[in-house]
């Protein structure tokens, strides 16, 4: 596992230290995990069980070597999940198809909130953390969702039809980094990307300042994951790859196929007001 992780990952692993050996693999400055350290790490490692790895990042939106990963992690017989959350319905491909569990939100391809999938034929030597009926083949008792399953359904077929439908967000999101950097913005995370996410410092500010600031203005960004938004906290992620003062100053945005270039134009005015004023230019 790494520091980069979602939160919903990366507090499950923490707690488990208390039992188990986890090992942290090291992040580079493109906020990506390096296969080679993987394959070290697990040639040292007494029967590894289990790697973690995200496919996209929930706050750089970079892409992980994913198919190298679960290639590595099986040659040393170790079980892989992925957190397929954020590149479901934005990316071609599947490069998660070998891994032994993968994990896959609704509200992330427009489906309801409150459910979400957990693919893999590892799923059925699992234990179900909560006791009771037999629902959900035993994983997950109380009664289901209709309502929310349909919707999930429905949500995933539309997903999986057209993922190239990102295209335009990626040119829209590429804009608004160019606007960013000219204000003095530094991008955090390299290519490969996802299109629909980037995120960027001001280091001589305080991310959560401007978060505040911006809402102020009517733009939603945030200084981590989107379920973190609203908290003081420098981004996590960003401080692993680049230090605690790019963390500090880290902002996140997020770009959605309905965004429009009329949309993102005002959020760029706003985001000039408010570094302008940040500095006393305005």
């Amino acid at each position: 596992c790494s520091r980069l992780e979602h939160p919903s990952i990366l507090r499950v692993v923490e707690a488990a230290q208390v039992d188990h050996t986890v090992h942290w693999l090291p992040i580079d400055h493109r906020g990506r995990v390096d296969p080679g350290e993987l394959e070290r790490w697990l040639g040292v490692i007494p029967q590894p069980a289990l790697v973690v790895i995200q496919w996209v990042n929930h706050e750089t939106g970079v892409i992980q070597p994913v198919q190298d990963v679960v290639r590595i992690a099986h040659a040393h017989g170790a079980v892989v999940h992925v957190d397929a959350v954020q590149g479901v319905g934005k990316l071609d491909g599947r490069p998660w198809c070998d891994a032994d569990t993968v994990t896959v939100s609704a509200h992330k391809i427009r489906g309801p909130k409150g459910i979400g999938a957990l693919l893999g034929a590892a799923c059925q030597g699992l234990r179900p953390l909560l006791l009771g009926g037999p629902q959900e083949r035993k994983l997950r008792p109380g009664t289901v969702s209709v309502p929310l399953a349909v919707g999930f359904g429905v949500a995933a077929s539309w997903a999986s039809s057209s993922p190239s439908r990102y295209d335009a967000v990626r040119v829209l999101r590429d804009h608004l980094e160019d606007e960013m950097t000219k204000l003095g913005a530094r991008r955090n995370g390299e290519e490969p990307r996802a299109p629909h996410v980037t995120n960027v410092s001001f280091e001589d500010m305080r991310g959560d300042e401007l978060v505040s600031a911006f809402d102020v203005e009517g733009v939603c960004l945030s200084g981590g994951s989107a379920c973190s938004a609203g908290s003081p906290e420098a981004s996590s992620v960003v401080s692993a790859m680049l230090g605690a003062q790019r963390g500090a100053g880290a902002v996140r945005a997020s770009l959605g196929e309905e965004t429009g270039e009329d949309e993102l134009s005002r959020a760029i005015e706003a985001i000039r007001r408010v570094i302008g004023r940040a500095r006393g230019h305005g």
